[in-house]
């Protein structure tokens, strides 16, 4: 299991798109996995975790599972390089648009962690 962690890890800022799976809480204090966002099943965001696509909801939870703060943080900066580089394309108001909303999230969510 940390042998597929580790190389998904390393894949994060390299990945074209990553997945963002949901860590929720339910109304009785359950937490579980979703690829969808909490509020869908009445639940709460514990967490969200930027995985590499192309694995299946089961690796992606383990790969979630094993990160631990500090590296959910470099996987973030290493996305947040990769829509930079991104940004700078001559590309589309749309897609500017959604990349930018994307790196906002993802700034917050590293301020809301207090990454360093």
């Amino acid at each position: 299991m940390r042998h597929i962690a580790a190389g998904a890890l390393l894949l994060l800022p390299l990945a074209g798109h990553c997945d963002a799976i949901y860590l929720c809480q339910d109304k009785d204090g359950e937490n579980f996995w979703s690829q969808a966002h909490c509020y869908r099943s009445s639940g709460f965001v514990e967490r969200v975790v930027d995985v590499p696509t192309g694995l299946s909801f089961e690796q992606q939870v383990k790969v979630a599972s094993t990160l631990s703060p500090a590296d959910e943080c470099a996987a973030m900066d290493g996305r947040i390089t990769h829509l930079d580089a991104r940004a700078r394309q001559p590309l589309s108001a749309r897609t500017q648009d959604r990349i930018r909303e994307e790196r906002k999230a993802l700034r917050d969510r590293q301020f809301a962690m207090r990454c360093q």
